[in-house]
């Protein structure tokens, strides 16, 4: 390279990075002056990380509608079209005695991403209509739910059957654009196991968050303004995670708030999953629901590998904070975990749960020795063979496990569904659904 065009390249460099200093500095001093908040709160280096998780209203429709729709091939590839349609003429309706429309109202690291996967594959297999989020596989969290805005328009659909992707719970606006039979339910998990949970999985020990271990956290430079907005500094909620997906502002911690939201789903849900009954839980929406018990077997989704989540035994004092930093979620957990444990002891005898737990657990392993080769984990080599459309396989995050298929089951149907990740199977519905016929109208498919 001559001198010339060396100089230019760095005076090109040079003004590209004056200009990124000069918007960054922009945006910092806009974010001052409209919010009020401190200097420390918004440090120029923090502008990117805090349009991400709080200031999206003014960027989603730049997105909004903008996936790149997979294929007829890719879409094969990750579920055949033909054969699914083989399997679906298996699949009749039940009539009004079975519940047909279901919106999940997915919490962040509760399991709802298992629960996620066993119903997408019950919409599929019969043909049921899905709504889609307008990009990727949320519908703009931590936003609250816009039924115009963030759904992913399908020809001919206005009510859908099932809604299951991550959102800010938004009652009225769900309502609009599910059918009015949907039954509404989510999932709530033990706010300290969460809290640990989450700060592993979001880093929270980085220097954007706590900037400390989980054992110090009561120590953190940052505690006192963690404590009084729920959030770290990048903006990401931190504490009464479930709260907030359940429709509450980190403003409306406060008892009353949360009495109210209490009062709200004991109306609306039609059951509260709790994470630590999952299974028992499971029978229970089986037994409401009036489904088959294969309608309700799963393959464990967003499974973390073992050597890195070892459960940690952390000192009294530390569980107590992380409660006391949590209340909100603390109060909505067991308002609805002592619901769920009533309803279950009127609904079963102990033998009679024993007896459906059994015949689940014996169901799981059949499908698990059917379908399963092995477990690996993200970046492992068994995700890499496009030829053989493993890479469809593929979790989401590193440390994440994923499920290898026996070459005996790659063509099942219903093991490629228990198996794949959310993404493929969200992305496989957005090809098939912009296609010139929509997927809800197919009730003979011919593909």
């Amino acid at each position: 390279m001559s001198k010339k065009k060396l100089k230019l390249c760095i005076k090109i460099l040079l003004c590209m990075l004056l200009a990124d200093g000069v918007f960054l500095l922009y945006k910092y001093n806009e974010m001052r002056q409209t919010s009020g908040a401190s200097v420390a709160a918004f440090k120029p280096s923090n502008v990117l990380n805090s349009l991400k998780f709080g200031n999206r209203k003014d960027i989603f429709k730049r997105y909004r509608n903008k996936d790149r729709n997979l294929s007829l091939k890719q879409v094969n590839a990750i579920l055949n079209l033909k054969d699914l349609a083989k399997v679906r003429s298996q699949y009749t309706k039940k009539g009004n005695e079975s519940v047909q429309s279901v919106l999940l109202l997915k919490t962040h690291k509760t399991g709802s991403s298992t629960i996620q996967n066993i119903l997408l594959r019950y919409a599929i297999l019969r043909n049921l209509t899905i709504a889609l989020p307008a990009f990727k596989a949320s519908f703009f969290w931590p936003l609250p739910f816009d039924a115009e805005e963030f759904v992913t328009k399908q020809k001919g659909i206005t009510k859908y059957d099932f809604l299951v992707h991550h959102s800010k719970f938004h009652e009225a606006e769900m309502k609009i654009i599910m059918k009015p039979e949907a039954k509404f339910i989510t999932i709530l998990r033990d706010p300290v196991s969460l809290f640990k949970s989450a700060f592993a999985y979001y880093n929270m020990h980085s220097v954007r968050c706590f900037n400390t271990s989980i054992e110090n956290i009561m120590y953190s430079p940052y505690i006192d303004r963690i404590q009084a907005t729920g959030r770290c500094i990048s903006g990401l909620p931190v504490s009464n995670l479930q709260a907030f997906d359940l429709g509450l502002s980190m403003e409306q911690m406060d008892t009353a708030s949360v009495d109210n939201l209490i009062q709200q789903l004991d109306r609306v849900m039609n059951i509260v999953i709790i994470t630590e009954y999952f299974d028992e839980s499971l029978i229970l929406l089986r037994k409401k629901f009036n489904w088959e018990l294969a309608d309700i077997v799963y393959f464990k989704q967003n499974a973390q590998n073992g050597r890195s989540t070892r459960k940690a035994s952390h000192p009294r004092k530390i569980n107590k904070f992380i409660a006391r930093l949590n209340g909100a979620d603390i109060q909505i957990y067991k308002h609805f975990k002592q619901k769920f444990l009533n309803e279950l002891d009127e609904t079963f005898t102990k033998d009679e749960l024993q007896s459906e737990l059994n015949a689940l657990h014996k169901l799981q392993g059949n499908y698990l020795d059917q379908c399963v080769e092995t477990l690996a984990i993200a970046n492992s080599s068994y995700f890499n063979y496009l030829t053989q459309n493993q890479i469809y396989f593929r979790p989401y995050g590193s440390n994440t496990l994923g499920y290898v298929l026996r070459n005996s089951a790659k063509s099942d149907i219903n093991c490629r569904l228990m198996a794949l990740p959310e993404l493929s199977i969200t992305y496989f519905l957005k090809g098939v659904a912009a296609r010139p016929v929509s997927f809800s109208e197919r009730k003979s498919p011919n593909f």
